[in-house]
């Protein structure tokens, strides 16, 4: 409004604004600073005639109330990406200077700050600080009871490309001390969190809905890299010192240490599904009905394409569940080399363990055929198990698979069968668990004799491997939709995605695994 000629004037800005009560007008009247919404975000500077908006900085999690200093060179912001007990962002004070579109932190890591405002020269600023036990605990937790090295890596959702969820190296959290695991970080998001916790030695990598993709520190939680991405996360994969994101249209293959794009490729049609990576190759699907598209994992050059679903890798081999159909595909060249009806059409993806491939649909039939054969396709299931249909949640948990057993949550029972037993009929259960949850989730995870699975909307249940006795539990209050992340655990680790109460967090122990565990 012009104060002397009492006239409005509405801007209209080609960028939209996160807050649009919360912005501020440079001096000269000319400039108008706000922060921008949806995958433009991001603090901007858009010209008032014109409204065309420009740029300026990015930092960790949300940004607010930029405000100009008194020459109109730079402008002052509150950031904030982190949780605290107490339920308050962690956010710090940034700087940005306007001509070079760069931008840095002028208040300490360790302080959760708000209120800022220029001083009249413009070279001090006045905040509001408070520095708290609880602050500390969060951002400095302390190390876990036992130290471990950094010699175990979740890099694919289902720990490897068949799926198992099986972790065989775990050693510091164990039966004998999952009951004392703690919050160690907490980082809260301002959009829900899918899919998984990637884990590759000391760094945990994972996406928002948002499309913002973030590298952290996996001790302590702190941001080393985020990535805006063109759309919403779907999926990610790491292989070796790349990791491959999907976002709705697009794949990237990022340098894992720092973020920077190696190369894209767009989708020409449809939405992408999560990637898999196996030796040189990569997969992801795209559009409805799925289409598989390979490519040369180093470069990025597409190799060929199939009619795609869901699907595990093992070998030179590509197993695929889609409506009715049970299929394998050759990884050289994308060709069927055998196909299976089903029974009925709502399949999950396929397990892959050994010679073994494993299967849950969702009137609750539990399904294991024999792949020896890797040529010819199964005559008839090995052995199946009926179990709880799940009425609820998103369809079908996908089992997990050790050495021994498989592990399926349906209903509110989780259940644990003979990976091979001896006679090829129907199967029951070596021990079923019944818990508070209506539903189970995504898929579970195994680890040094516990089983990890998501439940509810809410909850996370560890339990005994060879008894189901339930040992720990956790609920993170959130909205009232399906947890839809798995669980993993890394190098004394517990890592979880709390989906619609929009945290990740990891736990330790505060207690040693028995030695002789």
């Amino acid at each position: 409004m012009d104060l002397e000629q009492a006239q409005e004037k509405e801007v209209q800005v080609d960028i939209p604004a996160r807050f649009p009560l919360r912005f501020s007008i440079s001096d000269d009247g000319k400039k108008l600073a706000y922060v921008g919404t949806g995958d433009r975000e991001g603090v901007y500077l858009a010209d008032v005639e014109s409204g065309k908006a420009e740029f300026i900085a990015d930092e960790p999690g949300a940004e607010y109330w930029p405000q100009f200093s008194p020459d109109g060179t730079q402008l002052l912001f509150t950031a904030g990406d982190f949780d605290v007990a107490a339920g308050s962002n962690l956010n710090r004070i940034y700087v940005a200077d306007i001509d070079k579109k760069t931008s840095r932190p002028v208040t300490p890591e360790d302080m959760h700050c708000r209120d800022a405002s220029w001083a009249p020269d413009g070279k001090s600023l006045a905040f509001v600080g408070v520095k708290t036990t609880v602050v500390d605990e969060y951002l400095n937790p302390k190390s876990p009871s036992k130290e471990t090295a950094w010699t175990t890596n979740w890099s694919h959702y289902g720990y490897d490309s068949g799926r198992s969820s099986f972790n065989p190296n775990e050693s510091a959290i164990g039966v004998s001390n999952v009951s004392s695991l703690a919050v160690s970080w907490s980082n809260r998001h301002f959009s829900t969190i899918r899919s998984y916790v990637a884990v590759v030695g000391n760094e945990a990598y994972y996406g928002d809905y948002r499309g913002t993709f973030r590298a952290v520190n996996a001790t302590t939680g702190k941001l080393n890299w985020s990535k805006q991405l063109s759309g919403k996360h779907q999926g990610h994969v790491i292989a070796d010192d790349v990791i491959y994101v999907t976002s709705v249209s697009r794949l990237y293959a990022l340098n894992r240490k720092n973020g920077k794009e190696l190369w894209v490729w767009d989708s020409p049609a449809g939405s992408l599904s999560a990637p898999t990576v196996a030796g040189e190759q990569l997969y992801v699907q795209v559009g409805s009905p799925l289409v598989l598209h390979a490519f040369n994992a180093q470069d990025g050059v597409p190799l060929w394409t199939a009619s795609g679903g869901r699907m595990a890798v093992s070998g030179q081999h590509i197993y695929t569940t889609n409506h009715n159909k049970l299929e394998t595909l050759a990884t050289r060249d994308g060709k069927r080399i055998w196909s299976v009806d089903l029974a009925e059409d709502n399949y999950t993806a396929p397990v892959i363990s050994g010679d073994s491939l494993y299967l849950n649909s969702a009137s609750g039939k539990l399904t294991a055929f024999d792949i020896s054969d890797r040529e010819s396709a199964p005559q008839s299931p090995s052995w199946f198990a009926s179990i709880e249909p799940q009425s609820q949640g998103d369809g079908p948990a996908t089992p997990a698979v050790d050495k021994q057993r498989v592990y399926i949550g349906s209903g509110d029972k989780f259940y644990s069968f003979d990976k091979a037993p001896k006679a090829p009929t129907e199967q029951k259960p070596l021990w079923v668990t019944r818990v508070q949850s209506p539903f189970f989730v995504t898929s579970p995870t195994i680890a040094n004799g516990i089983v990890y699975s998501a439940a509810g909307n809410s909850d996370l249940y560890a339990f005994e491997a060879s008894t189901g006795k339930l040992l720990w539990t956790h609920t993170v209050p959130g909205a009232s939709n399906p947890i839809r992340s798995k669980p993993v655990v890394a190098n004394g680790r517990l890592y979880h995605a709390a989906t619609f109460a929009f945290k990740v967090l990891a736990f330790v122990p505060t207690h040693p695994v028995d030695p002789e565990e």
